[in-house]
């Protein structure tokens, strides 16, 4: 559970998720003691385990917490960092800009086909 508490606000790239997956599929396999002789997929041994993968389980976490801050009212610490304004004198350095917890949360709303102007609505659910 811990490594679920801090990918909660990391970002989880496809590279980290296929990574994850595979060393949870791994624990799964040497806790019910199947080799890999045994010819058993992974599907199998999910489903006889009736685990999902460790990657659903923290998109599941990083949903929770934006309901979380979505309820959160404009005074309180949790939502400064998002509502703030930078500097009026920074600049944004060369490259790409960084992607933020926010836009990356939002992206997994949109593949599930959850409107931004529904989170408010299913914050409160």
């Amino acid at each position: 559970m811990s490594v679920l508490a801090w990918f909660s606000n990391k970002k989880l790239t496809r590279s980290l998720k296929q990574k994850l997956d595979s060393f949870d599929t791994q624990c799964l396999r040497k806790i019910e003691g199947i080799r890999w002789q045994d010819h058993v997929t992974n599907e199998a041994v999910r489903y006889t385990t009736n685990q999902v993968p460790i990657s659903q389980r923290i998109t599941k976490h990083q949903l929770n917490l934006l309901g979380h801050i979505s309820r959160a009212t404009p005074t309180q610490e949790v939502i400064k960092p998002i509502t703030t304004a930078p500097d009026p004198i920074w600049r944004r350095p060369r490259g790409r800009p960084r992607s933020r917890w926010e836009d990356r949360v939002f992206n997994v709303l949109d593949s599930l086909g959850v409107s931004r102007t529904d989170l408010s609505a299913l914050a409160e659910n």
